[in-house]
């Protein structure tokens, strides 16, 4: 029941997003079956079955709009379009694990756009729910999840072919990633392949992005940028290292939920309407730190509450898509201070989305990396935007 009602929740969100919307519509239906990467010890067999997970049948309902042109912005990206799917997923092996349903928010282009076919680009990310998570007692096999809601991210090609001016079918490719960002662990996250069978249907024939007879306008200027972030990261590992001496203990030796906050400086320079570039620097709390197995190694006893010497400070590059007021970012960064015996090295990674609510005041979603492959945290912040012209 519990299941049936999150489902319908699902879709009244959905069907409320899609009554905002004017014409220009696209309706479209994504079924195939996907590859799933063994990563980790539960899927390639350490269940109650013995069983590999290796795929997964799914299907996917999307609704989407092409921009017309009529706005300034819609000229940069000339063929862009934006949307939201539901999607629904079932493991050919899902004790433990559970089907997942998924609920997104889509944006995309549209490189090629010739008479008869189109190739699409689309990038999805939102929050997929119904697992059946990692617990000491109940289910102590699940280490790919670890929490009943995980985040869904998507990168996916499509060629469609039209046969008819409302109806198109296709085929796509896609790279699918279930995580919760660290939030709460064991979580070492599915990754999946997934080519998928597309039908297409748009009531009335799709308007293209208008040729416009001039171009938006620019003028060149400098930000300097002031944001604070938030956050929770989980810990887990399965016992620790005392005076040489292995000591096997349970798999929820340390496991719980520690909290992460910073303060953050950019500097940008408006290279286009549409890119940024700059540098910043990054000065954060990490209460995780001192709590994890490379520290306990050396005090295994240490485990008081706020510390100074928890903090850690960086400098990162920073560069910055935006889409209107939506912004896509990434920032490789170098920690310039940080304690010794910590869980994560020296250089990381950040890639997240900026949203203006005002002119220069925006909220921002960002997941911190290290290795390249390791989540660490996920971000969730404020800041202001101070522009200067050049």
């Amino acid at each position: 029941m519990r299941r049936f009602v999150v489902v319908i929740l699902l879709c009244l969100i959905e069907g409320s997003v899609f009554a905002q919307w004017d014409k220009n519509l696209t309706y479209s239906l994504y079924g195939g079956y996907g590859y799933v990467f063994r990563t980790n010890d539960f899927m390639r067999g350490d269940n109650v079955d013995n069983k590999d997970i290796t795929s997964i049948k799914n299907f996917a309902i999307e609704v989407s709009k092409d921009v017309d042109g009529s706005k300034d912005w819609h000229q940069l990206y000339k063929n862009f379009h934006y949307g939201v799917g539901l999607f629904h997923g079932v493991f050919n092996y899902s004790k433990n694990i559970g089907n997942p349903w998924g609920l997104y928010g889509i944006i995309g282009f549209t490189p090629i756009d010739k008479v008869k076919w189109q190739m699409k680009t689309d990038i999805a990310l939102g929050f997929s729910g119904i697992w059946d998570g990692f617990s000491q007692e109940d289910n102590p096999y699940n280490v790919a999840v670890s929490t009943p809601i995980e985040c869904y991210a998507q990168a996916r090609l499509s060629f469609l072919y039209n046969i008819t001016d409302n109806w198109h079918l296709g085929l796509s490719g896609a790279f699918t990633h279930f995580s919760n960002g660290c939030i709460k662990r064991p979580n070492k996250g599915i990754n999946i392949f997934n080519p998928t069978i597309t039908l297409a249907y748009n009531p009335k024939n799709i308007t293209r992005t208008r040729i416009p007879d001039f171009e938006p306008k620019f003028e060149k200027n400098f930000q300097r940028i002031v944001s604070f972030y938030a956050g929770v990261k989980g810990m887990y590992w399965d016992g620790y290292c005392s005076e040489g001496d292995r000591v096997d203990l349970s798999r929820d030796t340390i496991r719980n939920v520690y909290s992460v906050f910073g303060l953050q400086y950019r500097e940008m320079f408006a290279l286009t309407m549409s890119q940024g570039l700059g540098w910043g620097m990054d000065l954060s709390y990490n209460d995780v730190i001192k709590r994890n197995k490379g520290w306990h190694h050396f005090q295994p006893k240490y485990d008081q509450g706020f510390d100074l010497t928890r903090f850690t400070f960086s400098i990162f590059a920073s560069y910055e898509y935006s889409i209107n007021r939506l912004s896509i970012t990434m920032e490789p960064g170098i920690y310039i201070y940080k304690p010794q015996f910590t869980y994560f090295s020296r250089l990381y990674q950040r890639i997240g989305l900026r949203y203006n609510v005002f002119d220069n005041m925006f909220v921002q979603m960002s997941l911190r990396a290290y290795h390249f492959t390791k989540a660490d945290y996920i971000e969730w912040g404020v800041g202001y935007r101070f522009k200067y012209k050049m």
